[in-house]
């Protein structure tokens, strides 16, 4: 079970990848620096996943509160904006 939702979380990443690496017809940049640009983005998600934990728990935001305003400004504030700070 575990594998299978990494083997999921992981495809789409690979086959952008895989995607954009064969259709670059005028500078192919090395396979090694496409693998240590996608490990690196893997390995940010740590930080940014502990930021907003920590952030949800001094602001008391949780996604099980009802209410659709309150759900897009805790996704948009707390989500949106320390993943894209990370």
């Amino acid at each position: 079970m575990l594998l299978t939702l990494l083997a999921l979380a992981i495809a789409p990443g690979l086959a952008l990848g895989l995607f954009f690496y064969l259709r670059d017809r005028f500078r192919k940049e090395p396979l090694w620096q496409l693998v240590i640009t996608f490990l690196l983005g893997a390995v940010i998600l740590i930080p940014a996943a502990i930021t907003s934990v920590i952030i949800q728990r001094l602001t008391g935001w949780t996604s099980d509160e009802p209410g659709i305003l309150r759900l897009f400004l805790g996704a948009l504030l707390v989500v949106g904006l320390v993943e894209e700070g990370w």
